[in-house]
């Protein structure tokens, strides 16, 4: 899916259509992004870092910035209220975390979801030859204790690579 369209709303609160083209960009879960602060991410190293507390396996994760993550980064900078980095990348009008139905209602005209973007990313990774083990890293999906035990690389090179190319491929 191309995010393009969501440019075009009227009414669409800049940060929201940021934050769904981080998603897009970075194959995130909603709540990872809406809850993320400026103090998570480098930009130096074009990385964001996801506690362990906000993310499914319980682990952090590191997340390579695409090209196409670091734009919707310079919308959504137009926007915070957080002098300190503390507050939300992505804020509501308010200043506080977007809601997950404000994402969902902008999304709906176009009939997919926040989380679909992850399926999109999933997807495209298998159609294109990307290793399976690169793309769950990715997703940030918890690997069997086995494959822990003898992989403990977080493939963040080969996942930087699979993130611009995806990222080219969405925009």
């Amino acid at each position: 899916p191309t995010l393009e369209k969501l440019e075009t709303l009227p009414r669409a609160w800049p940060p929201t259509v940021a934050c769904l083209r981080f998603l897009a960009a970075t194959a995130a879960r909603s709540g990872e992004a809406r809850f993320a602060t400026w103090h998570e991410v480098d930009l130096g190293t074009r990385t964001w870092t996801v506690p362990a507390e906000r993310t499914k396996t319980n682990r952090e994760h590191v997340v390579p910035l695409s090209t196409a993550a670091l734009e919707a980064l310079d919308v959504a900078r137009l926007y915070s209220k957080s002098s300190n980095g503390s507050g939300p990348l992505f804020p509501s009008p308010t200043g506080k975390v977007l809601s997950n139905g404000a994402m969902s209602k902008i999304t709906r005209p176009f009939e997919f979801t926040p989380h679909g973007l992850r399926a999109s990313f999933r997807s495209w990774a298998a159609e294109t030859g990307v290793p399976r083990e690169v793309a769950e890293a990715a997703l940030a999906h918890s690997a069997g204790a086995l494959e822990r035990a003898y992989q403990r690389s977080d493939l963040l090179a080969a996942r930087r690579e699979v993130m611009e190319a995806w990222s080219r491929h969405i925009s």
